[in-house]
């Protein structure tokens, strides 16, 4: 793991490390059937499970939240776990048509001709011929190439020469491929959002993944977020680490820690 992916994903192992609120009585998630109505009519589970780094856990992980009643799965290529999730998926026996699964492009593969084999490739790690919804990670473009974290001779990150509005139209070709179902963004703020409504043919009422601290947005961005958008909260899937922390079981331990 480099340093800029782990300083990049420090607040949610710090949020992952802190004891989880044991629930008075668990019950299946399945019992919680919220779902919400994207506008390309695709229908999106309200409470959804996040996968991330640790890829020795994300097979097991994955298949038991499917198991206790997840219907939504995210995931992203920076994780390096899109392998692991798939086979998560098909060994918790349920079957794909019922599964709401996401990924998100990361940025050194934000350059227009480089989006659908991006997602070509995350089509073959996660085994499946296509995902329900494809997302930009971040609102900023790096240089184009192998590297997660392109850096110049003095260290400094280096960014693509095209913009994330321009990644966001090829990923709306991508609508007619039939290789993802919907489009999204994460991490995306209120003026960020507002230059893809202005300047794409995409309509206001698309939906955001956002993982959210309660710390990570100012007011102003949490509301408007709140009156577009659709909010997903998310956290690391290890059962271990919860368990060991909270005393309770992997389920409970799942059911508490997406819900609070």
């Amino acid at each position: 793991m480099t340093s800029a992916t782990s300083h990049l994903i420090r607040p949610l192992r710090h949020l992952v490390q802190q004891p989880s609120i044991r629930p008075k009585s668990v019950r299946s998630v399945s019992t919680h059937g919220t779902w919400h109505t994207l506008n390309t009519g695709a229908k999106i589970p309200a409470l959804g499970f996040g996968t991330f780094q640790d890829a020795n856990a994300q097979e097991e992980a994955v298949s038991n939240a499917l198991k206790a009643g997840f219907r939504l799965i995210d995931t992203a290529r920076v994780y390096d776990v899109e392998t692991e999730v798939g086979k998560g998926i098909k060994r918790s026996g349920v079957p794909r048509e019922e599964i709401f699964l996401g990924t998100k492009l990361w940025c050194n593969q934000f350059h227009p001709d480089d989006v659908e084999g991006a997602l070509n490739e995350s089509l073959a790690d996660l085994d499946t011929p296509y995902v329900d919804l494809l997302m930009m990670h971040y609102p900023v473009t790096f240089k184009r190439g192998y590297e997660r974290f392109p850096r110049d001779s003095n260290g400094t990150m280096t960014l693509g020469k095209t913009t994330f509005v321009d990644t966001w139209k090829a990923m709306e070709m991508l609508l007619h491929s039939g290789k993802t179902k919907a489009i999204g963004v994460s991490n995306f703020s209120k003026a960020e959002i507002d230059a893809l409504i202005t300047e794409s043919n995409t309509v206001c009422t698309f939906r955001t993944a956002l993982t959210l601290l309660p710390f990570s947005l100012h007011d102003v961005d949490r509301v408007y977020h709140r009156s577009l958008l659709y909010i997903r909260w998310k956290c690391t899937p290890t059962f271990s680490k919860m368990t060991s922390t909270s005393g309770s079981s992997p389920k409970e331990s799942m059911l508490s820690s997406s819900v609070h």
